[in-house]
């Protein structure tokens, strides 16, 4: 995958004596109209606390990698090409899943996972994803998304097992901060299998289970509806129209948008959804859903996290951000 995240052809690296298959513009509105509270919720921003800034946390340095109830070991590399000699293997399980390659041509080191289809093996370049949106499924072989939706199944079975007459279970926010640091440690899995992993996840919400709001801050709790737990979890994926996109604006151009976002909520509906918002507005005694406000720029503060650093950028931040201390 390249560098941009929109190529459509995943990466193999070819190994002699094992089988490979080649199978913005910014809006101007001032912010003297707002009340302080208002001020500060739409300026929130949480800063990543990620202590090596000057590498990309989706490339792990293999020494040092945590992947629980594994059998890890790093061994010395051996001779591949003229171009590339193998520096690192990752092991778990008694099975290479992660190789560390010197690049001669480049100076630079590359990482590979190893994924096993039908009795061979397959070598996908593990690349930083800098530009978003992006499709995370796009290039992947459809076995591999097989294979990764698997993981996606057992993982909402672990967390939210259906109950009695095969009703749904229900994920909380803990749950879902678990989730999403289990997946950063995944050293079998690229950066973009790790966010076609969570973005499964969250595309099945409503359908195989539901989420709770319990664990979450108080101050990101939708003002109007507190059960409804959308801006925290992107129901789109890494292509969500609405909070991925703003990522990509400065902090302060992104903060006025989800403030015009939500100063507009519930206008251009139709009659039924904008009477509804004003009904729950009038009842609950909410102008203005600051809740909704502090989790969009917690969500876009995480998503600028993850250009930077990767898919445990955003972890980090996102937990940072939604969970209570």
């Amino acid at each position: 995958m390249s560098k941009s995240g929109r190529s459509t052809e995943s990466s193999l690296l070819n190994v002699p004596e094992k089988t490979v298959s080649q199978d913005s513009q910014e809006s101007s509105l001032s912010f003297s109209n707002l009340d302080q509270e208002s001020k500060e919720l739409s300026k929130l921003a949480f800063k990543n606390t990620l202590s090596n800034n000057d590498r990309h946390l989706g490339l792990p340095e293999l020494q040092i990698v945590e992947t629980p109830h594994a059998n890890e070991q790093l061994l010395a590399g051996r001779p591949v090409d003229q171009s590339l000699n193998l520096i690192g293997e990752l092991k778990t399980g008694g099975q290479v899943v992660r190789e560390r390659y010197h690049d001669a041509s480049s100076g630079q080191t590359r990482d590979f996972v190893v994924a096993r289809h039908q009795g061979q093996e397959y070598r996908f370049e593990d690349k930083p994803i800098t530009t978003i949106p992006f499709d995370s499924g796009a290039g992947l072989e459809s076995w591999r998304k097989k294979q990764i939706e698997q993981r996606s199944d057992k993982i909402i079975e672990e967390y939210a097992p259906r109950g009695a007459f095969n009703s749904k279970g229900t994920y909380d926010f803990k749950e879902f901060g678990d989730t999403l640091t289990r997946i950063s440690k995944m050293t079998d899995l690229t950066e973009q299998e790790k966010a076609y992993l969570w973005d499964n996840i969250m595309g099945r919400r409503g359908k195989d289970y539901n989420a709770s709001n319990h664990g979450s801050r108080e101050v990101v709790r939708d003002s109007l509806m507190p059960w409804d737990v959308g801006h925290a979890l992107l129901q789109g994926g890494f292509k969500d129209r609405y909070h991925v996109p703003l990522a990509n604006l400065s902090q302060e151009a992104a903060s006025r948008e989800i403030y015009i976002h939500e100063l507009n909520e519930g206008t251009g509906k139709g009659f039924i959804n904008e009477f509804g918002h004003h009904v729950v507005s009038q009842i609950r005694g909410v102008k203005l859903n600051t809740g909704d406000i502090a989790a969009s720029e917690v969500q876009v503060a995480a998503l600028r996290a993850y250009k930077e650093h990767g898919f445990a950028g955003y972890a980090e931040v996102w937990r940072q951000g939604f969970l209570e201390k």
